[in-house]
């Protein structure tokens, strides 16, 4: 909770002051999804907090509400199926656009060259969504083994989340949890994904797809393996010699 309080509120609000003061021309907040409707949660509270702030300094701000990262689901997915891990997952089947880091960052340079996405909010999102299951899936196909998952319903994670909050030490495991029904919720935001890239001038096609970026990831994964293997036996013949 610390570090939340000096990072993302204290750090964002001292942000906004010298960026008033350095008379800056654009600034760029990442916020998330459905951040008004999660008050209960501290991270929610905080970024929405900070929205609130940014449209009172009179900055000329943009802000992105996401979703989720491709690289956050190497850790959730990808990495319990090659450890033989269990995946944790609901029996909710919502789908989530989850886009590429460097994606993100595309549209945030052009945003800087668009006057009509100043003091503006967006949603921005993958133009295709995926459930769990079908994560899940594509994991196993490239990983080459199944995966252990564990479903657990919803409304147990909301209890289980009430739960922990209660405590200091349990407040992380919360707000984890609470993260879930969050993703499940419908978005407030009726622009729609053509609409947002038409006005930021990207193509769909220019942005990387989910199952492209899990091959490249196995394909790296597997080479690293195959020069480590390759190392080995390289130290094994050294030693017979």
């Amino acid at each position: 909770m610390d570090s939340l309080k000096k990072v993302d509120w204290e750090g964002k609000l001292c942000l906004i002051e010298v960026a008033k003061l350095a008379n800056i021309k654009r600034f760029i907040f990442f916020s998330a999804q459905n951040v008004e409707q999660f008050q209960n949660i501290p991270l929610m509270k905080v970024k929405n907090g900070i929205e609130i702030k940014l449209k009172e300094s009179g900055i000329p701000y943009t802000t992105f509400r996401l979703t989720g990262f491709y690289q956050g689901l190497i850790e959730q997915y990808a990495i319990p199926i090659l450890e033989n891990l269990p995946i944790w997952v609901t029996n909710e089947n919502t789908y989530i656009s989850y886009m590429d880091t460097q994606d993100i960052a595309k549209f945030c340079l052009r945003s800087l060259q668009i006057p009509q996405t100043e003091n503006q909010t967006f949603l921005l999102s993958n133009s295709k969504g995926w459930i769990s299951s079908e994560i899940i899936n594509l994991c196993e196909q490239l990983a080459g083994q199944e995966a252990k998952v564990q479903r657990v319903p919803l409304f147990v994670l909301k209890v289980v989340s009430r739960f922990f909050g209660f405590f200091e030490w349990g407040q992380n495991i919360s707000d984890r949890l609470a993260f879930a029904e969050i993703l499940n919720s419908e978005n407030n935001f009726s622009r729609s994904t053509f609409d947002l890239y038409s006005m930021f001038k990207i193509e769909p096609s220019e942005l990387v797809q989910l199952d492209d970026y899990f091959l490249e990831y196995f394909i790296r994964l597997l080479k690293r393996l195959r020069d480590i293997n390759f190392e080995d036996i390289q130290k094994q013949k050294n030693l017979v010699i």
